[in-house]
């Protein structure tokens, strides 16, 4: 019986919280954007925006996004959760930088235009960001 407490007292000792990331807030990701390029730029802001995984940002078509007055609603039906599950949408509200930002990115794009063409180069720019 002593040989166990002295075993659970241990295991017990040894139980930590992970350590998690903070996270950033929208005026560091404001700051961090108008740094950037707008290819860049756009990417990182539908990814915070969304929670959505880079990589699932980055295989978007100009169809799967609509931008309304501060607001975005994106379709995912490709990546990772849109394999397994099915597509999905999220709608978020967007700071009005953004949205201007976002709305002179998109305007010149047909609805069948993917969004990143090379994404492998955006990502590896976002990375750096």
């Amino acid at each position: 019986a002593w040989r166990d407490a002295l075993r659970a007292q241990r295991y017990s000792t040894n139980q930590r919280l992970p350590t998690q990331a903070v996270p950033l807030t929208q005026e560091q990701v404001l700051e961090a954007t108008a740094a950037m390029d707008t290819d860049v730029a756009a990417a990182t802001i539908l990814a915070w925006a969304t929670t959505a995984r880079l990589g699932c940002v980055l295989q978007l078509q100009r169809s799967n996004v609509v931008l309304a007055e501060n607001v975005v609603t994106v379709t995912f039906v490709r990546g990772k959760r849109a394999h397994i599950k099915g597509p999905y949408t999220v709608t978020a509200a967007l700071h009005p930088q953004w949205t201007t930002l976002l709305r002179g990115f998109l305007a010149n794009k047909l609805p069948t235009d993917w969004l990143w063409p090379a994404a492998s180069t955006a990502q590896r720019q976002i990375g750096r960001a």
